[in-house]
C-alpha cells in the first residue's frame, strides 16, 4: 500500500527459486518466504513485481550455480510463469552472474540460463520483458561471451548495477 501510495509501480522481488521447486514434479508456492501471499499483495494494490530469479533447485544438477538440467528448467519456468506472470512487470535472470552469485562462470554459461528460461517463458505464455545481464561490473570478457552466444536474441532489457557515485554513470554507461 505504501509503494502504490508513492508511486512506485514494479517493485524487485528475489525469488529464491529452489525454496519453491525443492523437489522435482512439487511446487510449493508460498513457502515459508511467502511468495505467494507477497505477490497477491502487490497485485491487489496494483504493484508490479520485478521477478528476479535465483537459487537454481539442486535437484536440476548444477554447472556452478546455474541449473545443469536447460529442458527442465524451461518446463519450470513455463509453469511458474503459468502460476504468477500476471503478478509482474518483468522478469530478471540471475543477479549480478558476472561475480561470486553467478560462481564467477563465463558468460555462455549464463547465457545458456538466460535462454532457458526465456524459452520457459515463453511456453508458459507469458509475454512480460525478460530482463538479463544484471551484472555487478563492467567484465568485457563476460558480456562478449553472452553477446556471442545468443543472449541478446533471448532479453528485451540489458541490467546492470553500480555502487558508483552520479558523476561515473555517464563513461559506464556508454561502455556498456
Amino acid at each position: 500500500r505504501i509503494l502504490r501510495r508513492s508511486g512506485v509501480a514494479m517493485s524487485r522481488e528475489r525469488l529464491a527459486w529452489a525454496a519453491v521447486s525443492a523437489e522435482k514434479d512439487r511446487m510449493s508456492w508460498d513457502t515459508p518466504q511467502g511468495y505467494e501471499t507477497l505477490r497477491r499483495a502487490y497485485a491487489d494494490q496494483d504493484v508490479e513485481v520485478l521477478e528476479m530469479c535465483h537459487d537454481a533447485p539442486g535437484w536440476l544438477g548444477r554447472v556452478g550455480k546455474y541449473p545443469a538440467d536447460l529442458p527442465a528448467t524451461v518446463a519450470q519456468w513455463a509453469e511458474i510463469a503459468r502460476r504468477w506472470q500476471s503478478t509482474w512487470g518483468a522478469v530478471e535472470v540471475w543477479n549480478e552472474p558476472d561475480i561470486f552469485f553467478g560462481d564467477n562462470l563465463p558468460g555462455d554459461q549464463y547465457a545458456a540460463l538466460v535462454k532457458a528460461v526465456s524459452l520457459g517463458l515463453a511456453a508458459g505464455g507469458c509475454a512480460r520483458p525478460v530482463v538479463g545481464g544484471v551484472c555487478a561490473h563492467y567484465h568485457e570478457d563476460f558480456l562478449n561471451a553472452c553477446h556471442a552466444n545468443g543472449m541478446l536474441d533471448f532479453i528485451d532489457a540489458l541490467s546492470f548495477h553500480t555502487y558508483a557515485r552520479a558523476p561515473e554513470m555517464e563513461p559506464l554507461v556508454e561502455k556498456y
